[in-house]
Protein backbone atom coordinates (compact mmCIF):
# COMPACT_ATOMS: atom_id res chain seq x y z
CA UNK A 1 0.00 0.00 0.00
CA UNK A 2 1.67 3.46 -0.88
CA UNK A 3 1.70 6.20 1.19
CA UNK A 4 -1.09 8.54 2.06
CA UNK A 5 -1.20 12.19 2.47
CA UNK A 6 -3.43 13.11 5.37
CA UNK A 7 -5.14 16.36 6.49
CA UNK A 8 -5.72 16.12 10.15
CA UNK A 9 -8.05 18.79 12.47
CA UNK A 10 -7.51 18.33 16.17
CA UNK A 11 -10.29 19.06 18.59
CA UNK A 12 -9.22 20.64 22.26
CA UNK A 13 -11.72 19.97 25.32
CA UNK A 14 -13.64 22.83 24.45
CA UNK A 15 -14.08 24.05 28.03
CA UNK A 16 -14.74 27.47 29.38
CA UNK A 17 -14.89 30.77 26.63
CA UNK A 18 -12.77 29.09 23.53
CA UNK A 19 -12.04 26.04 22.50
CA UNK A 20 -8.57 26.33 22.99
CA UNK A 21 -6.31 23.94 25.15
CA UNK A 22 -5.12 20.57 25.02
CA UNK A 23 -6.22 18.59 22.02
CA UNK A 24 -8.03 15.54 22.53
CA UNK A 25 -10.19 14.36 19.40
CA UNK A 26 -8.80 14.03 15.49
CA UNK A 27 -10.16 13.58 12.53
CA UNK A 28 -8.45 13.14 9.41
CA UNK A 29 -9.50 12.52 5.58
CA UNK A 30 -6.68 11.46 2.55
CA UNK A 31 -6.02 14.25 0.42
CA UNK A 32 -4.46 14.10 -2.86
CA UNK A 33 -3.05 17.60 -3.27
CA UNK A 34 -3.54 20.92 -2.18
CA UNK A 35 -5.76 23.22 -4.83
CA UNK A 36 -5.39 26.85 -2.89
CA UNK A 37 -3.61 27.82 0.23
CA UNK A 38 -3.57 31.28 1.22
CA UNK A 39 -3.03 33.71 4.23
CA UNK A 40 -5.80 36.34 4.81
CA UNK A 41 -5.78 39.30 6.68
CA UNK A 42 -7.90 37.19 9.27
CA UNK A 43 -6.93 33.33 8.58
CA UNK A 44 -4.97 30.70 6.56
CA UNK A 45 -7.48 29.12 4.20
CA UNK A 46 -6.93 26.10 1.97
CA UNK A 47 -8.89 23.93 -0.68
CA UNK A 48 -7.72 20.39 -0.94
CA UNK A 49 -8.64 17.30 -3.30
CA UNK A 50 -9.58 14.74 -1.06
CA UNK A 51 -10.20 10.99 -1.40
CA UNK A 52 -13.71 10.33 -0.73
CA UNK A 53 -14.81 13.84 0.15
CA UNK A 54 -14.56 15.71 -2.82
CA UNK A 55 -13.40 19.11 -2.24
CA UNK A 56 -12.59 20.07 1.18
CA UNK A 57 -12.76 23.74 2.60
CA UNK A 58 -10.49 24.25 5.56
CA UNK A 59 -9.96 27.62 7.79
CA UNK A 60 -6.91 27.88 10.29
CA UNK A 61 -6.77 24.18 9.60
CA UNK A 62 -10.76 23.33 10.66
CA UNK A 63 -12.78 21.91 8.29
CA UNK A 64 -15.37 24.08 6.97
CA UNK A 65 -17.08 22.39 4.34
CA UNK A 66 -16.52 19.46 2.21
CA UNK A 67 -18.50 18.35 -1.17
CA UNK A 68 -19.50 15.30 0.46
CA UNK A 69 -21.91 16.43 3.69
CA UNK A 70 -22.02 20.34 3.07
CA UNK A 71 -25.34 20.27 2.39
CA UNK A 72 -26.42 18.93 5.94
CA UNK A 73 -25.04 21.71 7.77
CA UNK A 74 -26.10 24.25 4.91
CA UNK A 75 -29.52 23.08 5.07
CA UNK A 76 -30.04 22.67 8.72
CA UNK A 77 -28.62 26.11 9.27
CA UNK A 78 -31.01 28.01 6.41
CA UNK A 79 -34.15 25.53 6.34
CA UNK A 80 -35.62 25.91 9.66
CA UNK A 81 -35.71 29.56 10.05
CA UNK A 82 -37.11 29.75 6.60
CA UNK A 83 -39.80 27.42 6.90
CA UNK A 84 -40.91 28.50 10.30
CA UNK A 85 -41.17 32.15 9.43
CA UNK A 86 -42.72 31.20 5.96
CA UNK A 87 -42.52 34.67 4.20
CA UNK A 88 -39.37 35.93 4.89
CA UNK A 89 -38.47 38.50 2.34
CA UNK A 90 -35.43 40.15 3.66
CA UNK A 91 -32.76 37.59 4.85
CA UNK A 92 -29.07 38.29 6.62
CA UNK A 93 -26.12 35.80 6.27
CA UNK A 94 -23.37 36.59 8.64
CA UNK A 95 -20.16 34.69 7.61
CA UNK A 96 -21.04 31.80 5.17
CA UNK A 97 -18.35 32.97 2.41
CA UNK A 98 -18.39 29.68 0.56
CA UNK A 99 -22.20 30.38 -0.72
CA UNK A 100 -23.55 27.49 0.68
CA UNK A 101 -26.15 29.03 2.92
CA UNK A 102 -26.97 31.57 0.49
CA UNK A 103 -27.86 28.69 -2.17
CA UNK A 104 -29.98 27.61 0.44
CA UNK A 105 -31.98 30.20 1.51
CA UNK A 106 -32.31 31.32 -1.83
CA UNK A 107 -34.53 27.85 -2.57
CA UNK A 108 -37.32 30.19 -0.39
CA UNK A 109 -37.40 33.30 -3.02
CA UNK A 110 -36.48 36.06 -0.94
CA UNK A 111 -36.35 39.22 -2.16
CA UNK A 112 -33.21 40.33 -1.07
CA UNK A 113 -30.02 38.42 0.91
CA UNK A 114 -26.99 40.44 2.40
CA UNK A 115 -24.38 38.07 2.95
CA UNK A 116 -21.32 39.75 5.23
CA UNK A 117 -18.71 38.04 5.19
CA UNK A 118 -15.36 39.66 6.45
CA UNK A 119 -12.94 37.83 4.43
CA UNK A 120 -12.85 38.08 0.94
CA UNK A 121 -10.69 35.29 0.35
CA UNK A 122 -12.88 32.70 1.46
CA UNK A 123 -15.47 34.02 -1.16
CA UNK A 124 -12.64 34.00 -3.67
CA UNK A 125 -11.87 30.79 -2.92
CA UNK A 126 -15.02 29.29 -2.72
CA UNK A 127 -16.07 30.82 -5.97
CA UNK A 128 -13.08 29.26 -7.77
CA UNK A 129 -12.94 25.81 -6.27
CA UNK A 130 -16.28 25.41 -4.86
CA UNK A 131 -18.49 26.15 -7.66
CA UNK A 132 -21.96 23.81 -6.71
CA UNK A 133 -21.39 25.73 -2.85
CA UNK A 134 -20.72 28.67 -3.92
CA UNK A 135 -22.69 29.69 -7.47
CA UNK A 136 -25.42 31.23 -5.99
CA UNK A 137 -23.68 34.10 -4.84
CA UNK A 138 -23.85 35.74 -8.49
CA UNK A 139 -27.58 35.22 -7.89
CA UNK A 140 -29.07 38.83 -8.39
CA UNK A 141 -30.94 38.98 -5.12
CA UNK A 142 -27.35 38.42 -3.44
CA UNK A 143 -25.25 41.38 -2.28
CA UNK A 144 -21.82 40.55 -0.92
CA UNK A 145 -20.70 42.34 1.44
CA UNK A 146 -16.71 41.77 2.56
CA UNK A 147 -17.30 44.14 6.54
CA UNK A 148 -17.13 43.14 9.93
CA UNK A 149 -20.55 41.33 10.64
CA UNK A 150 -20.78 42.57 14.20
CA UNK A 151 -20.35 46.65 12.71
CA UNK A 152 -23.21 46.01 10.54
CA UNK A 153 -25.85 44.51 12.39
CA UNK A 154 -25.27 47.54 14.93
CA UNK A 155 -26.49 50.21 12.32
CA UNK A 156 -30.01 47.88 10.14
CA UNK A 157 -33.05 48.69 12.57
CA UNK A 158 -36.20 46.26 11.61
CA UNK A 159 -34.33 45.05 8.66
CA UNK A 160 -34.58 41.62 8.61
CA UNK A 161 -37.12 38.73 8.78
CA UNK A 162 -34.60 36.09 9.11
CA UNK A 163 -31.15 36.49 10.48
CA UNK A 164 -28.71 33.44 9.76
CA UNK A 165 -25.26 33.44 11.38
CA UNK A 166 -22.53 31.34 9.82
CA UNK A 167 -19.80 31.70 12.07
CA UNK A 168 -16.39 30.28 12.94
CA UNK A 169 -16.01 28.83 16.45
CA UNK A 170 -15.77 31.30 19.78
CA UNK A 171 -12.21 31.96 19.38
CA UNK A 172 -10.16 34.73 18.81
CA UNK A 173 -11.79 37.71 17.14
CA UNK A 174 -14.91 35.23 16.19
CA UNK A 175 -15.30 35.64 19.82
CA UNK A 176 -17.90 38.65 19.83
CA UNK A 177 -20.68 36.72 17.79
CA UNK A 178 -21.10 35.06 20.60
CA UNK A 179 -21.49 37.54 23.15
CA UNK A 180 -25.07 39.25 24.00
CA UNK A 181 -24.03 42.92 22.68
CA UNK A 182 -23.99 41.21 19.20
CA UNK A 183 -26.92 38.73 19.97
CA UNK A 184 -29.31 42.30 21.08
CA UNK A 185 -28.16 43.96 17.95
CA UNK A 186 -29.39 41.06 15.54
CA UNK A 187 -32.87 41.07 17.73
CA UNK A 188 -33.28 44.74 16.91
CA UNK A 189 -32.35 44.21 13.32
CA UNK A 190 -35.09 42.25 12.93
CA UNK A 191 -38.51 42.66 11.89
CA UNK A 192 -42.02 41.64 14.04
CA UNK A 193 -41.93 37.65 13.59
CA UNK A 194 -38.34 38.07 13.04
CA UNK A 195 -35.78 34.52 13.55
CA UNK A 196 -32.43 34.34 14.74
CA UNK A 197 -30.29 31.69 14.16
CA UNK A 198 -26.48 30.73 14.50
CA UNK A 199 -24.63 27.53 14.83
CA UNK A 200 -23.90 26.44 18.30
CA UNK A 201 -20.96 24.31 18.71
CA UNK A 202 -20.73 20.10 19.05
CA UNK A 203 -22.90 19.39 22.10
CA UNK A 204 -20.43 16.42 23.08
CA UNK A 205 -17.38 18.47 22.22
CA UNK A 206 -18.12 21.61 23.79
CA UNK A 207 -21.18 21.63 26.71
CA UNK A 208 -19.51 24.36 28.31
CA UNK A 209 -19.19 26.66 25.24
CA UNK A 210 -22.91 26.15 24.75
CA UNK A 211 -24.23 26.72 28.21
CA UNK A 212 -22.67 30.02 27.75
CA UNK A 213 -23.88 30.64 24.37
CA UNK A 214 -27.36 30.30 25.73
CA UNK A 215 -26.34 32.62 28.76
CA UNK A 216 -26.49 34.89 26.65
CA UNK A 217 -28.90 34.31 23.89
CA UNK A 218 -31.14 34.85 26.28
CA UNK A 219 -30.28 38.19 27.77
CA UNK A 220 -31.76 38.93 23.93
CA UNK A 221 -34.61 36.57 22.76
CA UNK A 222 -37.06 35.44 24.84
CA UNK A 223 -37.70 32.00 23.11
CA UNK A 224 -34.56 29.76 22.92
CA UNK A 225 -34.63 25.98 21.36
CA UNK A 226 -31.43 23.87 20.21
CA UNK A 227 -31.58 21.79 17.08
CA UNK A 228 -29.38 18.79 15.82
CA UNK A 229 -27.94 17.47 12.82
CA UNK A 230 -25.64 15.13 11.86
CA UNK A 231 -22.50 16.35 10.70
CA UNK A 232 -19.84 13.76 10.03
CA UNK A 233 -16.91 16.16 9.17
CA UNK A 234 -17.42 18.19 12.31
CA UNK A 235 -16.35 17.56 15.62
CA UNK A 236 -18.35 14.21 17.02
CA UNK A 237 -20.53 14.32 14.21
CA UNK A 238 -22.86 16.03 15.91
CA UNK A 239 -23.48 19.69 15.63
CA UNK A 240 -26.36 22.19 17.36
CA UNK A 241 -28.02 25.28 16.20
CA UNK A 242 -29.64 27.71 17.96
CA UNK A 243 -33.49 29.25 17.34
CA UNK A 244 -34.12 32.43 18.51
CA UNK A 245 -37.19 34.51 18.30
CA UNK A 246 -38.99 37.25 20.35
CA UNK A 247 -42.06 36.55 18.42
CA UNK A 248 -42.52 33.13 17.64
CA UNK A 249 -41.53 29.89 19.54
CA UNK A 250 -40.07 26.69 18.38
CA UNK A 251 -43.38 24.79 18.83
CA UNK A 252 -45.09 27.84 16.69
CA UNK A 253 -42.20 27.33 14.66
CA UNK A 254 -42.46 23.55 14.12
CA UNK A 255 -46.29 23.87 13.23
CA UNK A 256 -45.79 26.72 10.42
CA UNK A 257 -42.97 24.25 8.81
CA UNK A 258 -45.70 21.48 8.61
CA UNK A 259 -47.59 23.47 7.52
CA UNK A 260 -46.15 24.29 4.74
CA UNK A 261 -47.23 23.67 1.20
CA UNK A 262 -44.00 24.93 -0.90
CA UNK A 263 -41.49 22.43 -1.75
CA UNK A 264 -37.86 22.48 -1.88
CA UNK A 265 -35.30 20.59 -3.06
CA UNK A 266 -32.98 19.28 -0.06
CA UNK A 267 -30.98 16.21 0.66
CA UNK A 268 -31.29 16.35 4.30
CA UNK A 269 -34.40 18.52 5.46
CA UNK A 270 -37.61 17.43 5.00
CA UNK A 271 -41.05 19.18 7.42
CA UNK A 272 -40.64 16.37 9.65
CA UNK A 273 -37.33 16.30 10.64
CA UNK A 274 -38.23 19.65 11.10
CA UNK A 275 -39.42 18.98 14.66
CA UNK A 276 -37.25 16.14 15.47
CA UNK A 277 -34.79 17.65 15.08
CA UNK A 278 -35.66 19.72 18.31
CA UNK A 279 -35.77 16.58 20.52
CA UNK A 280 -33.42 16.52 22.82
CA UNK A 281 -31.32 13.85 24.57
CA UNK A 282 -31.36 15.14 28.35
CA UNK A 283 -27.75 15.46 28.76
CA UNK A 284 -28.31 18.26 26.16
CA UNK A 285 -31.57 19.60 27.27
CA UNK A 286 -29.25 21.07 30.48
CA UNK A 287 -26.89 22.67 28.14
CA UNK A 288 -29.66 24.66 27.08
CA UNK A 289 -31.63 25.35 30.20
CA UNK A 290 -30.70 28.21 32.79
Amino acid sequence: MGTRLWFDEEYAAGHGDTTEGEPVTRLGIAIEKTLFRGKSEYQEVMVVESKGWGRVLTLDGCFMVTERDEYVYHEMLAHPAMSAHGSAKNVLIIGGGDGGTVREVLKHDPDHVDLVEIDKMVIDASREFLPSVAGKLSDPRVSINTVDGLKWVADRKNTYDVILVDSCDPVGPGIGLFRAPFYKDCAAALKKGGIFVNQSESPHQHPDIIKGIYAELRKAYKHQGMYLAHMPTYPTGCWSFAFNSNDITVKEGCERAAKGTKPIETKYYNRELHAAAFVLPNAFRKQVEA
